[in-house]
């Protein structure tokens, strides 16, 4: 059986495999990796799991309860980026800054666990 072009299209997802949408100029693996990298460095605030399981208002909440937030960028080899109160804050390769909000921040948690 086959699909035609059009049909397939129609249902596709989107273009970036599964995960939400990437703005222009950005790369969904430079994103991949930084919300992995930040789930990594700020694993001790148990950010992954708050934005898994509660709505990204009560998360940040949680998140940020642990005190208050360092402003210094973190290395983990793809980037740099720090956590910040509007979100994660990406500093790619190439010089450019993107912030991720929490919003944001916790639908791309929610498509990397499936």
């Amino acid at each position: 059986m086959t699909q035609s072009v059009e049909s397939r299209e129609r249902g596709a997802r989107n273009p970036a495999g599964g995960w939400p949408s990437v703005p222009e100029g950005y790369r969904a693996t430079e994103m991949y990796r930084a919300v992995s990298d930040a789930c990594y460095v700020y694993r001790y605030r148990d950010l992954e799991h708050n934005l898994w399981k509660f709505g990204w208002r009560q998360a940040r909440k949680r998140i940020l309860r642990h005190g208050a937030l360092s402003g210094e960028w973190e290395n983990r080899g793809h980037g740099e980026l720090r956590l910040r109160r509007r979100g994660l804050e990406v500093r790619l390769d190439d010089g450019t800054k993107r912030l991720i909000g929490w919003k944001e921040l916790q639908e791309f948690v929610r498509a990397r666990r499936y």
